[in-house]
């Protein structure tokens, strides 16, 4: 030992390793700083983006201009969104009042999902407009919601029970929760379908004219059942993916999906709403 340090040779590649180890974290802790101020960003802009689709939307319900083709149809849907979409912009705060913290890692994938599903999907209008869009975010929302799956476990489950389950165990929650979620939300289309007519499980043709999507014929039989069913094959099968990606990497001694965690703030800890 002694004469490995007494090496100068050693000594130089000892303080390049360090150096490099350095290197490394503050390439890591910059990442965590660029992240915090990235979602704090996000979230602004989500609320910015609500209150001013409130405004719009309301506006509408009164007079539903030609200009406005690009916004959700009809205009109370869209301003029930609208409203939506302002409250998860200030959900993380109302977690923060009841003492629960979410990493910045899984807010930005939640908000991703968000603004696929509420923001570009409904109140833009790009399930009606853009072409196989729904089909794209029921994939990205399938294996989305599987992350947020985690979340909603270490909710419920002590840190200490957390550690000692299984892989397998929290694969098959995950699956399970995100398949569940994706059911629930054909149940959300179809009750909507029901009260605003609005065509989300598309089990009527869409048609254009002068640019405005307008809902057409109404389809017959295995034809108007198509679209749900491709969401939820979708839906489950990003879902299915995820959890094969999360069983190995459970399997590791530091698994990097922990950073999905939900953790509860000590009374001791300072507050911070964004």
């Amino acid at each position: 030992m002694f004469l490995f340090f007494s090496n100068t040779k050693n000594l130089f590649l000892i303080d390049y390793f360090v150096e490099i180890v350095y290197y490394v974290y503050c390439r890591h802790l910059k990442g965590l700083i660029i992240l915090k101020k990235f979602t704090t960003g996000l979230t602004y802009f989500i609320r910015v983006l609500a209150i001013l689709l409130i405004g719009v939307n309301a506006f509408r319900i009164f007079k539903d201009y030609d200009f406005f083709f690009f916004l959700q149809r009809p205009a109370p849907l869209a301003l029930m969104n609208s409203f939506i979409l302002l409250f998860y912009g200030y959900l993380r705060a109302l977690l923060r009042k009841c003492k629960i913290e979410i990493s910045d890692l899984l807010y930005l994938l939640t908000s991703i999902s968000m603004l696929l599903t509420f923001g570009l999907g409904m109140l833009f209008a790009f399930y009606q407009t853009v072409p196989h869009y729904d089909s794209f975010a029921h994939f990205i929302n399938g294996a989305l919601l599987t992350l947020v799956s985690l979340m909603v476990l270490s909710l419920l489950v002590k840190k200490e029970t957390l550690a000692q389950l299984s892989p397998l165990f929290i694969v098959v929650f995950a699956f399970s929760f995100s398949s569940m979620l994706g059911v629930v939300w054909e149940l959300v289309e179809y009750s909507l379908d029901s009260i605003f007519h609005a065509n989300m499980q598309r089990y009527a043709e869409y048609i254009v004219i002068d640019g405005i999507p307008s809902i057409g014929e109404d389809l017959v039989g295995r034809a108007a059942l198509h679209d749900t069913m491709i969401d939820i094959i979708l839906n489950t099968l990003g879902g299915l993916i995820v959890c094969i990606i999360l069983y190995f990497d459970l399997k590791r001694e530091a698994p990097f999906i922990t950073k999905m965690y939900i953790k509860r703030i000590k009374d001791e800890e300072p507050e911070i709403v964004n």
